[in-house]
């Protein structure tokens, strides 16, 4: 069994109680970020990288 590992880390940030949470996805393996205009989009993207075909993870995971 193949052992998966994904490390991100998260930032969010809003100017204001109204306005929507902004995030900052960081891969932790090769620095990559991804911006969100709001924390359901970023939620989403997270939710289909943990969706993908391992064999797809083990290759983006090679570099570690």
């Amino acid at each position: 069994m193949a052992r998966e590992y994904k490390a991100y880390l998260i930032r969010l940030q809003r100017n204001s109680s109204r306005e929507p949470w902004r995030a900052t996805l960081q891969n932790a393996h090769t620095g990559e970020q991804m911006r969100f205009a709001n924390e359901q989009a970023m939620l989403r993207h997270l939710i289909d990288l943990m969706a993908t075909d391992p064999q797809d993870s083990e290759q983006d995971d090679e570099g570690m």
